[in-house]
Formats: structure tokens, C-alpha cells, sequence
């Protein structure tokens, strides 16, 4: 699958660092070895539903009704 992962602007330092060790992973097995962990051989996430981040409709009520401090 196609994921993303943020880096500081104009820090190509720390963007080489993520990339090369990406790139040691998918060579060695690890990347494989953890998507199928976590996403199956599907590619669907082996998590319930009830398993999901609470969120603030959760908390109070409906999502149209909320809004967010600022």
C-alpha cells in the first residue's frame, strides 16, 4: 500500500534518513512482514471497529452539533 509520513519542511537530513530506512525495510522483509501484521493478506486492517480513536461526536453527541474550541 501507498502511505505517507510527514517530515519537517527543507530538512533533507531527516527526509534521507526516513527514506533509506524505508528502503533497508522493504529490501530485508520487515515492511512486508509488518503490513501483514497489521493490514492482512487483503490489506484490511484485522482491527473491530470498536477499536477505532474516540471521537468528539462520541463524546457529546452529533458531529453537526459540535464545534471546536479555538
Amino acid at each position: 500500500g501507498l502511505y505517507g509520513m510527514g517530515v519537517p519542511p527543507n530538512d533533507s537530513k531527516w527526509r534521507d534518513t526516513v527514506s533509506f530506512a524505508l528502503q533497508d525495510m522493504i529490501s530485508n522483509g520487515t515492511y512486508e512482514k509488518i503490513y501483514q501484521k497489521w493490514f492482512g493478506p487483503k490489506g484490511i486492517a484485522p482491527l473491530p471497529i470498536n477499536a477505532r480513536p474516540r471521537l468528539p461526536e462520541d463524546l457529546f453527541g452529533d458531529r453537526n452539533q459540535f464545534v471546536w474550541p479555538r
